[in-house]
């Protein structure tokens, strides 16, 4: 048995596509004797026109209907079937904003951090409480530059995706758009654009050096409504001639991309791909190749969508404390690992507390039953006033002193505080910033709960997140941790207003 597995907190994660036309889901297995990828699970679903529009969840019941379908489909590759229920998501960028920033190269992390929060105030398009943000570190083309790609989601949209993860047991480790899986499936250091087609949805993006380095996402149907003089094929032309002409105006040289990729329906971009060879020249157009990694399932057999879905799927095999990509969701990726780590250790230790309670308990019995046997045979040869067998006093005074040990254990067991209640309370107290490192609790009266609050302004929140929990009677910051800025380590000691309101 491999106790360090046991101990180690790991979950197996796959991904999710979810497209105007369908919903796809990936699960890869990675051999790290052999180095090979294999498929161990996948499935997909055709979906109603007008269940997701431009990436918004317009019909909440059918698109509910559909993930259920999804999983009641699912396919196994494996020897045996494997119980999934954390997925990285992928979903079309129309009710997304992305920009990209340079800083130069001698900027520390945290003071790109600083200037990016700075940059928040002028960048964003719509108030900063409307969305959820994050940035990463991108490869900059220039030695003197350090780039980085910011990526805003609406919440309002988002938040309707996650309510309905939650109602049918689906853990959403990670959300971004699909042309993040794409780069990721596809980590090419020369520049191209891909053409991702979904029902009346186009999205277009130029990666270079594996970075995202334009991005735009629009509904054909509704262009059409503001220009009926056009017709579709003349706005897709349209639009990709803009992105191009817009990249070459940023990198400094006309001509600069090569390469066309089209993703979606092979029936539907067959038909694109001459029309744009023809209309975009010096540019070759070509449709993406299906990976080897994918044996013929039915995921990849009329559609080559599966190159997002492998994406996502691949980011789910990165160890999620190393997994710095972009996420929009309420917490981040590193912040929501250790907080489920904790949890889940705490959960494996209530666990053994009580197993190992139930042994006593059964040791208990056992030993009372045993004395209780051995008392009546001791009664009976009284009775008959049989001369007891030679050592039988000094078994019975044995037998005495056993069952007095035994009521002591009893006695601890039936002491012994049980804290699930307590930890099952504390793993939904959080708020952003704030990694939580050791939890002391040494008796009904309080806990001792250390961390690093990564500024000052995460204190105060998570002071009053405390405050408002209604755990602790009071929450007091030494005023030494105030005066420090950014970093924290902090170590606060609390003091339970009733013990007996979390206590099983």
């Amino acid at each position: 048995m491999d106790i360090l597995k046991l101990l180690t907190y790991e979950e197996k994660i796959g991904g999710i596509s979810i497209f105007d036309s369908k919903i796809e889901m990936l699960f890869l297995s990675f051999d790290q004797k052999k180095g090979a990828l294999s498929v161990g699970a996948s499935s997909f679903v055709n979906m109603p026109e007008g269940v997701v529009v431009g990436g918004i969840l317009k019909n909440e019941e059918a698109f509910t209907a559909s993930l259920k379908e999804l999983f009641s489909k699912i396919t196994y590759y494996g020897k045996s079937k494997i119980k999934i229920s954390s997925f990285v998501i992928s979903l079309p960028a129309n009710f997304m904003y992305s920009h990209n920033f340079s800083f130069p190269a001698n900027l520390s992390d945290i003071q790109i951090d600083e200037a990016m929060k700075l940059n928040l105030k002028f960048s964003l398009p719509m108030p900063e409480e409307t969305v959820y943000i994050d940035w990463e570190q991108i490869e900059s083309k220039y030695v003197i530059k350090k780039d980085i790609f910011l990526c805003a989601g609406i919440k309002k949209e988002i938040d309707g995706y996650l309510a309905v993860f939650l109602k049918i047991g689906i853990t959403a480790v990670a959300i971004h758009g699909i042309s993040i899986s794409r780069v990721i499936a596809l980590n090419s250091k020369e520049p191209f654009l891909t053409a991702i087609f979904s029902n009346n949805n186009l999205e277009l993006v130029i990666m270079e050096a594996g970075a995202i380095r334009f991005l735009q996402a629009f509904s054909v149907n509704e262009i059409l409504k503001l220009d009926a003089g056009k017709t579709e094929k003349d706005i897709i032309i349209d639009k990709i001639w803009r992105a191009i002409n817009f990249y070459d105006s940023e990198s400094g040289q006309k001509g600069f991309l090569k390469k066309i990729y089209l993703v979606g329906d092979n029936d539907r971009i067959s038909a694109y791909k001459d029309f744009i060879n023809q209309n975009i020249s010096g540019i070759e157009t070509e449709i993406s190749q299906i990976l080897p990694v994918f044996p013929q399932i039915p995921l990849a057999k009329n559609s080559n969508l599966a190159h997002i879905t492998l994406g996502a799927a691949l980011r789910g095999l990165m160890p999620r404390n190393e997994d710095t990509i972009i996420s929009l969701m309420p917490i981040g990726t590193e912040e929501a690992y250790e907080r489920k780590r904790m949890i889940s250790f705490a959960r494996i230790a209530s666990d053994i507390i009580s197993i190992l309670s139930v042994f006593f308990v059964v040791l208990f019995f056992g030993s009372w039953l045993l004395i209780t046997i051995l008392l009546r045979n001791i009664e009976t040869s009284l009775q008959r006033q049989v001369s007891l067998p030679e050592g039988l006093l000094e078994l019975k005074e044995r037998a005495v002193n056993f069952n007095e040990t035994v009521d002591k254990i009893n006695m601890l067991g039936q002491k012994t505080t049980k804290w699930s209640g307590l930890i099952d309370r504390l793993g939904i107290i959080g708020t952003s910033g704030i990694t939580l490192t050791r939890i002391d609790i040494g008796s009904l009266e309080g806990l001792t709960m250390s961390g690093i609050a990564l500024t000052r302004d995460n204190l105060l929140q998570f002071k009053i997140v405390l405050e408002n929990s209604g755990l602790f009677r009071e929450v007091k910051i030494p005023f030494n941790y105030l005066e420090q800025k950014n970093n924290i380590a902090f170590s606060l000691e609390l003091k339970f207003k009733d013990a007996s309101l979390f206590l099983k």
